[in-house]
């Protein structure tokens, strides 16, 4: 059968569905079905949510409802069996919800005062993202850095990964190597939403969020029985596979998710279906992509109290696998050295909300172990076995534990919003890579922050932080955010505040040292401090039938005490705190949508100091970066939607060392481009989502950096590692 025949049997079917339907929710703009639109009679006797399609089975027929949805005008009307009725969109379009930050009921984000980007369902599913790394890549202003063996780490404005926070629902993720998590390690599969918060966010979330605030936040479990099967495949040897199930427990709602993602190890020159082959005994077993397998379970539990007061419990386990396959050895070639990096990382949360009056309440108590292993092995290649080799400098254990305590209490009275509260946190380090095998850094801090009307358009909030670090002196941090509420739909958000960054375990008590390493940490560090100012414009607009969102972003931080590797001598390296340094940019956005099309730009100047200032280098240092992503709904009724993300990349300069004296060097600047496209298919009760599409179809895997420094974990000849190359992907999603 042609896939013409298909397609056409696909409508038919999928109206003959949509007939039986006895109310059906649409978009006025675009004629799709609108998910999760609230039904309820005004006598408050039927109260439902519309499924994927827009679509209610069961609905008292003759009866005078309510139809709500927070992207779309309220309507109120009378149906019959049968009806469709259509809602148009607010100027404010797919208006997301701010969880960070905030203590009870979530903030939209036009009433936050901070600047909060939201990743959302449509995001997650025109990406077909599988991690964290891969929902970010989009983002003009964050930057990802791939290593073979330490996987993906990110940055935020220029600032690199020790200074961007990085939380679970409101809590800490444990485990940074090299300064940095690995974001590839973080599972979207069941996530609500991601919210990324520009500027720093040490007032309530302490260390370490200089740069900004990332929030990834799981879905609430659904109040009726599911189950979701999802798989993956990607041409470059990427085969992932998940299972979720929803139940309801007493008074409690519970999902359980599990998956396994398997990539088989990537080189350049590898074929557009790529397919796994027994790599065994040749100079083809070595992979520039290095092989990698994730065991993942999460399991959350949502528990109501009452109609005022929640409990929240998240338990998220990765068990995860690199292995790093040596070239044969000369002269016969028969054996080789094999890495192993295990990495097992638990995150536990507990969180309780209530709303007494007045008085709201938030508890956060979390747990985390994060356990990376490395481990060399002798490998014969004549036969099946391997040898794990006893040298202490060919294996390596890291283990890091984290507690957390937070509890921030609101009173709010007609004029003023007051949030006060506690938060304690401890981190533990054992590993012979720190002095005596074992350290440990604790901190308790202070929070107060208030939030006023100072007129009738203006909203004003000023907060401080004090902290008690076991370690460290760490300053007062103040924050003063105002809003001002020009027009109707034109926001103005100005925010001035102090950041800091504690210098970590292995900064203060590193000790690396064996034929190849000479790296001791400096116990006399001093705290990391910012100052920034962050300005933005939000307007949204509305022409006929094209609606549109601007968004510009103006900010500036200025550093003192930032910690860098430095040589103190020929052979041996420490950590020191550098003078001062800044960087100032912009950030811009513009997006329309017209019926069925959607269609946004994004731009991102960024100026960095070089700490250099009197050498005969330049000062500053600017790069550029600009995005376009496009999104287009083919049919009235055939949900399939194609998308398309194009991302270009400037030139960077950096600097670069030769005869001891530094020289400006450039990176290649390159194009990424993706293709995919997203088709949801309604089956009796059941719904099917494929998704697919072209990665990179620009094939860049790795660019020019200049003339290498011969730092660790990079490349030696002066690349940088970007990308896998071209490739397709197939996913596949059953909800039952």
């Amino acid at each position: 059968m042609k896939p013409l025949h298909i397609l056409l049997l696909f409508t038919l079917y999928h109206s003959c569905i949509e007939s039986r339907a006895q109310l059906i929710v649409k978009s006025a703009l675009d004629s799709s079905g609108i998910e999760n639109a609230n039904v309820r009679t005004i006598d408050g006797s039927f109260n439902f949510r519309t499924d994927n399609f827009g679509q209610l089975k069961k609905f008292p027929d003759n009866s005078d409802v309510i139809i709500s949805h927070p992207s779309y005008d309220s309507l109120k009307c009378k149906i019959v069996k049968g009806s469709t009725v259509y809602l148009h969109p607010k100027v404010s379009i797919r208006e997301a919800f701010v969880y960070t930050g905030n203590v009870g009921k979530s903030k939209s984000v036009s009433d936050e005062i901070a600047s909060v980007k939201i990743l959302g369902q449509e995001d997650l599913k025109r990406t077909s993202a599988q991690n964290l790394g891969d929902l970010l890549k989009y983002e003009t202003n964050i930057t990802l850095t791939q290593d073979q063996s330490l996987g993906t780490s990110i940055s935020i404005n220029g600032m690199s990964g020790q200074n961007v926070k990085l939380l679970k629902n409101g809590a800490g993720i444990t485990g940074s190597m090299n300064g940095s998590v690995d974001v590839s390690q973080l599972n979207v599969n069941n996530v609500e939403q991601v919210e990324i918060i520009e500027g720093p966010m040490s007032l309530l979330y302490g260390s370490n969020a200089l740069a900004g605030t990332i929030n990834i936040i799981s879905k609430r479990p659904s109040d009726k029985n599911q189950a979701v099967l999802k798989s993956y495949t990607e041409s470059t040897g990427i085969y992932n596979f998940s299972a979720l199930s929803g139940f309801k427990l007493g008074k409690s709602y519970t999902t359980i998710q599990v998956g396994r993602n398997f990539f088989d190890g990537w080189n350049p020159g590898n074929s557009l279906f790529y397919s796994p082959v027994n790599k065994t005994a040749d100079s083809q077993r070595y992979s520039l992509w290095k092989p990698r397998r994730q065991l993942m379970a999460e399991l959350n539990v949502y528990l109501p109290i009452g109609k005022k007061s929640e409990i929240k419990f998240n338990t998220d386990l990765l068990l995860e696998t690199i292995i790093n396959k040596g070239m044969p050895m000369a002269p016969y070639f028969e054996s080789a050295f094999d890495d192993y990096y295990k990495t097992n990382r638990m995150t536990n949360s507990v969180e309780f909300n209530s709303n007494a009056g007045r008085f709201k309440h938030n508890v956060l108590a979390s747990y985390n172990v994060f356990n990376r292993r490395k481990n060399t092995f002798l490998n014969d290649l004549t036969k099946s076995g391997e040898l794990q080799l006893t040298n202490p400098e060919n294996q390596d254990t890291t283990i890091i534990q984290s507690t957390q305590f937070r509890y921030i209490s609101t009173y709010k009275t007609r004029h003023i919003k007051f949030n006060g509260g506690i938060d304690y946190n401890y981190e533990g380090f054992l590993g012979k890579r720190v002095i005596n095998n074992n350290k440990s850094i604790s901190n308790i801090s202070f929070v107060g922050i208030a939030g006023f009307s100072l007129f009738k358009n203006i909203d004003m909030k000023v907060g401080l932080r004090q902290s008690i670090n076991s370690m460290n002196k760490i300053p007062l941090v103040p924050s003063v955010s105002l809003k001002f509420n020009v027009r109707k739909n034109t926001i103005f958000k100005l925010s001035a505040g102090k950041g800091f960054r504690t210098p970590g375990i292995k900064e203060l008590y590193l000790y690396f040292v064996d034929i190849n390493h000479n790296i001791k940490g400096n116990p006399e560090l001093k705290s990391e401090s910012s100052n920034n100012v962050n300005l933005q414009l939000d307007h949204k607009g509305k022409v006929n039938k094209l609606m549109y969102k601007l968004k510009l972003n103006a900010y500036a931080n200025n550093f003192k005490n930032l910690i860098t590797l430095a040589a103190i001598n020929a052979t041996e390296y420490t950590y020191v705190n550098l003078g001062t340094a800044s960087n100032f940019g912009t950030n811009s956005e513009i997006s329309v949508y017209w019926k069925r099309v959607e269609m946004s730009y994004r731009n991102s100047v960024l100026t960095l100091t070089n700490n250099l200032s009197g050498t005969h280098v330049p000062k500053y240092f600017t790069s550029l970066n600009h995005s376009v992503i496009s999104s287009v709904n083919l049919g009235k009724k055939s949900n399939f939607r194609i998308n398309a993300f194009i991302n270009l990349f400037g030139k960077t300069p950096s600097i670069s060392y030769v005869n001891d004296q530094p020289i400006v060097v450039k990176t290649d600047d390159y194009t990424m481009i993706d293709l995919t496209f997203n088709w949801n298919l309604k089956i009796k009760s059941n719904v099917l989502v494929i998704s697919g599409g072209l990665r990179n179809l620009a094939d860049v895997s790795n660019i020019k950096t200049g003339i290498s420094n011969g730092i660790a974990h990079q490349s030696s000849n002066g690349q940088r590692l970007i990308s896998t190359g071209r490739s397709f992907f197939l996913g596949i999603e059953i909800k039952l």
